[in-house]
């Protein structure tokens, strides 16, 4: 999670500085289904569920940092969450939680390639 989280520190940075053309790449290294983007205002993920995901992730019983709004979402492909000044280790932390309760060990932080990436 350190990495993550410090990834997540940097991009945040750099758009504070003027580059908003940053994000933090997120994948399995054994589902290729299993994707997520962070740039410093949102997070867009991978989403194999036809509910709307405020409903699901609910049902999941899974908590988004409490400024996180969400942005739209496309069944069985992506969802996206906008936030304005959530906490790095929060952000994570969902994330984290996110893909191990979705994709179960998959999506356990041993199977995930984390990289900055430009946009």
């Amino acid at each position: 999670m350190k990495q993550l989280v410090n990834s997540i520190r940097t991009i945040t940075k750099e758009a504070e500085d003027g580059n908003t053309f940053e994000c933090v790449m997120v994948a399995s290294t054994i589902a290729p289904e299993l994707w997520l983007q962070i740039t410093s205002d949102m997070i867009n993920l991978s989403y194999p569920f036809d509910e709307d995901p405020a409903e699901k992730l609910e049902a999941l019983g899974l908590v988004l940092p409490s400024d996180m709004q969400p942005c739209n979402w496309e069944p069985q492909e992506s969802a996206t969450w906008g936030y304005v000044d959530s906490d790095p280790q929060e952000i994570a932390a969902f994330v984290l939680a996110y893909l191990l309760k979705v994709y179960g060990s998959s999506g356990s932080s041993a199977h995930l390639h984390i990289e900055r990436q430009e946009i």
